[in-house]
């Protein structure tokens, strides 16, 4: 039987071979980072040792699962619009794009964002050798750059009344979605240290 790849390997292995054509398949590169950042497994599947210090690491990491999942939905929900709007264009170049919805679910995933990066950061990190709350931070801060700069000057060139919208608005989020899907990548390789060192694991998602 082959070895499985899990699908966070596989998620990442996909964006990478999109990045070969950026342009032409810049809504898939949103919607897969988008399937990779808002999900996080919280249950533990099996605790291999039972020690205080593992009971401790299960509590840390869950404490941040949790966060997570719980401002998770309103960011998903605008990244997935935008992904729509941008495929739409490229279908037809002259569609008419709600804007005002768009800047609505912009707003409240700036928000949850906002909150998540507050939350997390009141967590206190166990492990300063991995860091990987730290990881989960340079993360979301990437996110927030892209929510807070590149996102709405996007949403500015939905508004014109210009058939170029959609490969000038794939130019100008690139750089940040490959900033975004290299930190995405140091968070599983975070989570990966993490649960070997305190030999627990969790269902894969």
């Amino acid at each position: 039987m082959g070895h499985r790849i899990p699908p966070h390997r596989q998620c990442f292995k996909v964006v990478t071979n999109l990045m070969i054509h950026p342009i032409k398949y810049f809504v898939l590169i949103v919607l897969i980072c988008v399937s990779c950042l808002n999900k996080q497994d919280t249950s533990v599947n099996q605790i291999k040792n039972s020690t205080s210090d593992t009971l401790r690491a299960i509590a840390f990491y869950d404490s941040i699962s949790y966060q997570i999942n719980l401002t998770g939905p309103p960011i998903q929900r605008f990244l997935d619009k935008t992904g729509f709007a941008l495929l739409e264009l490229k279908l037809d170049p002259k569609a008419v794009i709600d804007i005002t919805e768009l800047q609505l679910l912009l707003d409240s995933a700036r928000r949850m964002n906002k909150i998540r990066l507050f939350s997390i950061s009141k967590i206190v990190e166990i492990d300063s050798a991995i860091n990987y709350k730290q990881r989960i931070l340079s993360k979301e801060t990437i996110l927030m750059g892209l929510l807070k700069n590149e996102i709405p000057a996007c949403l500015e060139i939905f508004a014109e009344n210009t058939d170029d919208r959609q490969p000038r608005c794939s130019r100008l989020i690139l750089p940040k979605l490959e900033k975004l899907r290299e930190a995405l990548d140091d968070v599983q390789k975070a989570k990966i240290e993490f649960k070997d060192k305190y030999r627990f694991t969790t269902p894969e998602k």
